[in-house]
């Protein structure tokens, strides 16, 4: 429809084509004013479309604009896409102010860290290292674009490279160079050979860890000689006749005499474990004979505890492992299952088992010992394995527990290249599993 304010210049077209189509008809007659007055018509109607196209708008702005309003810019297709162009040109600049930013932090971290951080490309050359591997490690000038090996002779490097390439998992595994020692760990990154290795130092925490242990190698040496002692004379005064009220003072005497003693010879079994991580003898054993000898060795424990030995172990299973290391772990087991099921199964008036299996699964043999003892806590099922963590110190008191000998069997696992683990859950026994390699 019209719009209101085109009226005027409507009738001024009409006014217009009507004069004109007058002086036609008088001056040349009433054909040629007829056809004057359909251009004039025609012209009209093309001043009103113009005028709906938005002139009347722009005289309307410009009169605001005079007047002191703000002057609308035009929004023609070019303007527009200079705009957006504008815009994407901006945002542009933005993102690549913010990449800068991103890559200078990550620089700084990478130069600053104080592990050697090495990093190859799929093709296996050296793609970066960051300045903590020239300083362990001996590396050429040119590194950059070669492989590790033609750069960087340390033969532990290149082990652990070659197989993140090879088996694309991560790989973890120690080393020493001089007077430095460190833990490698190597992990797959990108396609092809690309890898990450992550090279820590560990020289200063490995030389206070040997230092603690020869501490309390020497402490525990030094101090089971007066407790073997003092619990001589305890357990000679056991068996004498005494008043009601010595008696009751020798019998903790005694007890905690033994406490000490069994203490002092878990803490020297540990020590000697410590020292001896790094040579510890491995070969393929049978797994199930073993068992059978550890189990016969304690069924008069359970017996005197009045709970059942039962071992599972399917004849033909070997694995890689050290005799003596695997006797030890299996022996704590037990015994722990043994007195702590003692404890549970009396709790709930039940047939008591301590049940030991063995099975393959490759790449391992899995032994486990079941119980069916007090159970643990899923909040300590973490820290169950450091040195003289009690999840109940009173009941392991009560069951002369020292508190380490799940550390015995952890560190004992780790020379032998085993796993432990533990399922449990409170009341409902516990389940130790031990993982060796084949």
């Amino acid at each position: 429809m019209t719009p209101w304010h085109a009226l005027p210049w409507l009738a001024l077209a009409g006014l217009a084509a009507g004069v004109v189509g007058g002086l036609a008809g008088w001056l040349a007659g009433p054909w040629v004013a007829a056809a004057t007055w359909a251009v004039a018509g025609g012209l009209g109607l093309a001043l009103e479309r113009w005028v709906r196209a938005g002139t009347l708008d722009r005289l309307e702005a410009l009169g605001r604009h005079l007047r002191g309003g703000a002057w609308p810019r035009r929004r023609d297709p070019i303007s527009e896409l200079d705009r957006r162009f504008r815009e994407h040109e901006q945002s542009q600049r933005d993102q690549a102010h913010e990449l800068r930013r991103d890559r200078a932090v990550q620089m700084a971290v990478f130069s600053a860290s104080p592990s050697g951080v090495l990093v190859t490309d799929a093709e296996g050359h050296i793609l970066a290292l960051n300045p903590a591997v020239r300083r362990y490690l001996p590396v050429t000038p040119d590194s950059i674009g070669k492989r590790p090996s033609a750069a960087i002779p340390f033969a532990a490097l290149h082990q652990v490279l070659d197989e993140v390439e090879r088996s694309r998992v991560r790989v973890e595994r120690g080393a020493s160079l001089g007077r430095f020692e460190f833990e490698l760990r190597a992990v797959p990154i990108g396609r092809g050979k690309g890898a990450m290795v992550v090279i820590q130092d560990l020289t200063e925490l490995r030389r206070a860890s040997r230092s603690r242990s020869a501490f309390v190698s020497n402490l525990s040496h030094e101090l089971r000689t007066p407790i073997t002692s003092v619990l001589g004379y305890a357990e000679t005064l056991e068996d004498e006749e005494l008043p009601e009220d010595v008696a009751s003072m020798v019998e903790p005497l005694a007890r905690n005499a033994r406490r000490l003693s069994r203490m002092f010879d878990d803490l020297l079994n540990l020590a000697r474990v410590e020292a001896r991580k790094a040579d510890l003898p491995l070969g393929h054993q049978d797994v199930g004979g073993l068992a059978r000898e550890v189990v016969d060795g304690l069924r008069d424990t359970a017996r005197q505890a009045g709970l059942a030995l039962v071992c599972e172990p399917p004849a033909g299973l070997v694995a890689r492992l050290n005799p003596e290391a695997f006797r030890t772990i299996l022996s704590n087991l037990v015994i722990n299952g043994i007195k702590y099921s003692a404890v549970g199964g009396a709790a709930r008036g039940a047939r008591v088992e301590v049940r030991l299996r063995t099975r393959e699964v490759p790449p391992a043999v899995l032994v486990e010992v079941e119980d069916q003892g007090i159970g643990i806590d899923p909040a300590h099922l973490g820290r169950i394995f450091e040195r003289f963590y009690r999840v109940d110190p009173g009941r392991s008191r009560e069951v002369g527990g020292t508190g380490l000998g799940l550390a015995i069997v952890k560190h004992l696992c780790e020379a032998s290249g085993a796993t432990v683990a533990v399922r449990s859950m409170p009341d409902e026994g516990s389940v130790f599993t031990v993982a060796l390699p084949l």
